[in-house]
């Protein structure tokens, strides 16, 4: 769908996430949470607008106080196969 863009909670269920996303969760997260999703694929605490791209969605922290992702945007972007695979 064109322009998906979600705001979610750090504290959203990182499940409940992938299935609304279209997501198939790797094996090896630990994260229960989208806060957790994002400290683990940035493998340190995001500051604000610390964006990162995972299977054709951008996720971006804009809600960042003191150490804490209270609220994340995720986008659908459009990558060619090519890009996908980096």
């Amino acid at each position: 769908e064109e322009n998906q863009l979600y705001e979610v909670k750090g504290t959203y269920s990182l499940h409940k996430l992938c299935e609304l996303l279209g997501i198939v969760p790797a094996d090896d997260w630990i994260s229960s949470t989208v806060s957790g999703f994002m400290i683990e694929q940035l493998e340190r605490v995001p500051q604000e607008g610390d964006t990162f791209i995972y299977d054709y969605f951008t996720f971006k922290a804009t809600g960042v106080k003191q150490r804490r992702v209270n609220k994340v945007q995720v986008k659908r972007v459009h990558l060619t196969e090519e890009e996908h695979k980096l």
